[in-house]
């Protein structure tokens, strides 16, 4: 589950250009663009696209994480993880190792 403020969109231009990314609130969402952060290790880089040449728009269904983020990650060091978030939320299933 991706929370909402981090979910990335897909869009389609009439042109047929594909972009996926964040959009980036600009304050005043009448504005006749829609700002696009399509780098996560660089959200301040953004994109605009007029509004008129959005032909689609929705959520990506793709998550945000890089690919092969626990990679790098033993069993061990990933069961830690999530034992660490889930006692960390509260949550139930934490385990006692």
């Amino acid at each position: 589950m991706v929370a909402e403020k981090y979910r990335h969109v897909q869009i389609v231009t009439t042109a047929g250009q594909t972009i996926v990314g964040r959009v980036v609130a600009s304050g005043d969402y009448r504005s006749p663009t829609l700002r696009i952060s399509t780098d996560p290790l660089a959200p301040a880089k953004t994109i605009e696209i007029s509004k008129n040449e959005i032909e689609a728009h929705e959520f990506s269904k793709v998550s945000p994480m890089p690919k092969g983020l626990l990679s790098t990650f033993t069993a061990r060091e990933i069961a830690d993880l999530l034992d660490y978030l889930i006692s960390a939320s509260g949550g139930i299933g934490a385990t006692d190792r």
